[in-house]
């Protein structure tokens, strides 16, 4: 149920069928222009959840600029809500922390998440009574909504944490603090775990992790368990930890890879099966490596590439042993390549602005005329999955172009 006011967004929607590709859906902002023709408003991308395996919803912010000399003025959020099944696109005004004596009422809409009760929620950080709060409310209905609000303290670090899933009732974010001083670099990482209570109260219990900092976070789908990757500090190799969820260690090893190789992105980690972590060494090949659970290693190329990879962004599973990796090279172009049962079974790379080429077949797919970066990957049901594309004009700062593409795999 949906108790948001539905709102008009001056958006153009395509809807295509692309033979050998999938389903795409186009959304072209109409702009407002100005003086000369100059774009004087401004859509931006904030954030995006798959709620269930129909419905997609991107958070936007919009701006205008009513005075040509000074900076665009945050007007107003917005949620983007896309029936995947029908092809529907809703939008829905979000209004809530509004005070009438405070210029800024809504400063930040931080992010969306699964609650504990598997009920979609956001996180706002609002003024409100005059006074600057971290606030979480349901997403979409509010009907049953009271106030005050849940308040988060002002050091629980979940609008900078990742969401990662929801286990045994509370939901989990991880969050790594960039290493811009002196002080965040020793800054460990920090486990952040949010129950629901059936009163509507929100309890939150945030840990820190041991030295290493900057950990691959991974939680096994088979046992709920956490596990860590990082380089091995003061030696060659990786470390690899599994804590619970107060931080505290439960298992740890050194696994002993090649010098060069990084841990760019964990499939899988597991003490007792097979751990499986693609990794870069600075050429044009994506490797794979996997670690038994007596630590013997083997280290295989995946995926050869005509320019020099530079880093692998994200990748998600949509069955079993089948993932989906999203990476760019030195030409700034973001690809996909899926992996199934160690193999590449597919591969996309955007060979022209806005064109992708599959590799395996040499078939071209025309996306857009403008060259596309890949916000997001979902998984939409096993074997079916989703990117976000967008296009966003450098000079202007603004969304120009967005792609929802689902694609069904055999």
């Amino acid at each position: 149920m949906i108790t948001l006011e539905k709102i008009d967004i001056p958006m153009t929607e395509l809807n295509s069928n692309l033979t050998g590709l999938g389903h795409v859906i186009h959304l072209f902002p109409q702009h407002i222009m100005g003086p000369n023709d100059v774009i004087i408003d401004q859509f931006w991308v904030h954030d995006i959840i798959l709620i269930d395996p129909r419905t997609l919803i991107i958070c936007m912010a919009y701006y205008i600029q009513s005075d040509p000399d000074v900076a665009k003025d945050l007007d107003f959020y917005f949620y983007c809500v896309i029936d995947l099944d029908a092809n529907k696109v809703d939008y829905y005004l979000e209004n809530e922390g509004e005070d009438p004596e405070c210029e800024d009422p809504t400063l930040l809409l931080a992010n969306m998440f699964i609650g504990p009760d598997y009920q979609p929620y956001t996180l706002l950080e609002v003024n409100q009574f005059k006074k600057k709060s971290n606030v979480i409310i349901p997403l979409l209905n509010r009907q049953y909504t009271v106030l005050p609000y849940t308040v988060l303290s002002k050091s629980i670090r979940l609008a900078n944490g990742d969401f990662k899933g929801v286990v045994n009732q509370s939901s989990i974010f991880y969050h790594i603090v960039d290493s811009v001083s002196y002080e965040t670099y020793r800054q460990p990482d920090q486990l952040t775990l949010l129950k629901l209570k059936h009163n509507g109260v929100y309890t939150f219990r945030q840990n820190e992790i041991p030295l290493p900092k900057s950990n691959h976070f991974f939680i096994h789908p088979s046992n709920n368990e956490f596990h860590l990757l990082a380089p091995a500090p003061g030696e060659d190799g990786w470390l690899h930890r599994q804590i619970d969820e107060k931080g505290n260690i439960i298992n740890s090893r050194i696994i002993k890879v090649d010098k060069g190789f990084y841990p760019n992105r964990a499939l899988v980690l597991s003490f007792s099966e097979t751990s499986r972590v693609l990794s870069l060494n600075g050429e044009n090949l994506i490797y794979l490596i996997t670690i038994s659970p007596e630590g013997k290693i083997k280290q295989d190329v995946l995926f050869q590439h005509e320019h020099i990879i530079q880093y692998i962004h994200d990748s998600i599973q949509i069955s079993e042993q089948t993932y989906v990796v999203i990476f760019s090279d030195t030409n700034y172009t973001l690809n996909w390549i899926t992996i199934r049962h160690d193999e590449v079974i597919e591969g996309f790379i955007q060979h022209q602005d806005g064109h992708f080429l599959n590799v395996l077949t040499q078939e071209t797919f025309q996306l857009s005329q403008r060259k596309l970066r890949i916000l997001k990957i979902i998984k939409i049901q096993d074997d079916k999955y989703g990117i976000i594309f967008l296009y966003q004009h450098y000079e202007t700062d603004g969304l120009t172009e967005l792609i929802v593409m689902s694609r069904k795999i055999d």
